[in-house]
């Protein structure tokens, strides 16, 4: 890692902030989309939404501050990111919860979460196959697989009815623009906290235009702590069977994440340290997230570009930003606060962020040089990619786990066509080799 300057809080705090706007949003919806699928009181709403909070600023810590297990191994691998929910569980978490009940959804997250933390204690032996190319497959279908909800965000306003008004998407474009000319014209912080101040001019101008609900500020209690357990645990095999699956899957999107980073902010790749400890602090992460009442950790990406675009990486910033996160998990009041915020000025903000996800792949396909087999391969494997996530019900008579997991995954089912046709081809040019080889002995 380079030397990181130093900052003081008042410096940290705007960037602090513009990463808690980048992840707060992406961290309560899946709260509220299992919220609605058990049909729960407002009560069980803001404690569900409280605990992803709380343990998303708990596995941030653990990965900020690393604890050194034994040999190379820690627990967190001291990379300045950003932790949330996991998305690549959202759909088999919502169907458990309705179908299962939320006992068994957090039981069984908590064994699956064991067997996620053996994985990262292996997983770091996968790192050769994460070639440049696969690397740019995986965050080029990352950052394009959320446009759409970014698109759906910026088009929305506080009543579904209000979807597609042309004041939510003037008041979208407006932050992305705001967005753009502080990127081109600003300097030194203003310049680092485009985003922050983007999303805030178009919070303003959202209120006279009667965009934003302050009704449930007033109504929100100032203090409470969530509390561990509270739903209940149990298990089903078939459901821990599941959710491992997922798991070993959702540690390609920690190395997305990662990798954004890395390639990000210090101009490189993973280390197989950092993939390994990475994972096993998430896995303890996703621990702490089942008992609390939460669905598994994960590396956000949109923080992971912020640190792209600007490139500061001093852990101060991390800190605050997760400390604000906190805050507003046991503080409702706050929270409240933020859920103010118009979906159009969220849409705004994150469709920039999303952008940039997609750009750093291409960055990363770019270190291929002129081999014209690995633009290829992430030519079909985008291609692929994309279509399957806008025709996701092509999956309709597999198992409800291949379609959550490749059908609903743009990630997901990148990568995997990457890496088959990556280990096809390499096969190819191996045995190519052999017989060229054999071909120069036998004419000596």
């Amino acid at each position: 890692m380079s030397k990181e300057s130093k900052l003081s809080i008042g410096e940290a705090l705007p960037l602090s902030f513009q990463h808690l706007l980048a992840m707060f949003v992406g961290t309560i919806v899946p709260p509220i989309l299992i919220a609605g699928a058990i049909g729960a009181s407002m009560e069980q709403r803001i404690t569900l939404i409280q605990a992803a909070l709380f343990v998303s600023a708990i596995a941030t810590f653990i990965q900020l501050f690393p604890l050194p297990l034994f040999g190379k191994y820690k627990l967190g691998s001291g990379l300045p990111m950003m932790m949330g929910m996991s998305y690549v569980f959202l759909g088999l978490t919502v169907a458990v919860a309705k179908d299962r009940g939320l006992p068994v959804l957090f039981g069984s997250l908590l064994v699956a979460s064991i067997f996620g933390i053996l994985m990262g204690f292996f997983v770091d032996k996968i790192k050769k196959i994460f070639t440049p190319l696969i690397s740019g497959v995986l965050v080029i279908c990352m950052g394009i697989g959320l446009y759409p909800s970014a698109v759906r965000n910026l088009a929305s306003g506080i009543k579904p009815e209000n979807y597609g008004d042309p004041k939510n998407i003037f008041v979208g474009l407006l932050v992305v623009f705001v967005i753009a000319i502080l990127n081109k014209v600003g300097k030194g912080m203003v310049k680092n906290a485009a985003i922050v101040i983007g999303m805030i001019v178009g919070y303003i101008v959202a209120i006279p235009l009667g965009m934003v609900d302050f009704s449930n500020i007033g109504a929100a209690s100032w203090f409470a702590i969530p509390k561990p357990m509270a739903y209940g645990l149990e298990f089903d095999t078939g459901t821990i069977i599941t959710f491992t699956i997922a798991y070993a899957i959702s540690i390609i999107s920690l190395l997305g994440c990662g990798t954004v980073t890395t390639f990000g902010a210090y101009g490189r790749p993973l280390t197989g340290e950092e993939i390994a400890n990475s994972s096993i602090g998430m896995g303890l992460g996703t621990a702490i997230a089942s008992i609390f009442g939460s669905i598994p950790m994960a590396g956000l990406t949109q923080n992971a570009s912020i640190v792209s675009i600007n490139k500061k990486t001093e852990k101060i910033i991390f800190v605050l930003a997760s400390l604000m996160v906190l805050v507003t998990s046991i503080s409702p009041k706050i929270a409240s606060c933020l859920i103010s915020i118009p979906p159009s000025v969220i849409g705004g903000g994150t469709l920039v962020i999303f952008g940039m996800i997609t750009i750093s792949g291409m960055g990363l396909l770019n270190r291929t040089g002129d081999d014209q087999h690995a633009k290829f391969i992430a030519g079909i494997s985008i291609a692929i990619s994309i279509g399957i996530t806008y025709n996701p019900t092509m999956f309709a008579k597999f198992s409800p786990t291949i379609q959550t997991l490749i059908g609903k995954s743009s990630l997901i089912s990148g990568v995997i066509i990457a890496l088959i046709l990556q280990g096809i081809f390499g096969a190819i040019d191996k045995h190519k080799v052999v017989s060229q080889e054999v071909a120069e002995e036998a004419a000596k």
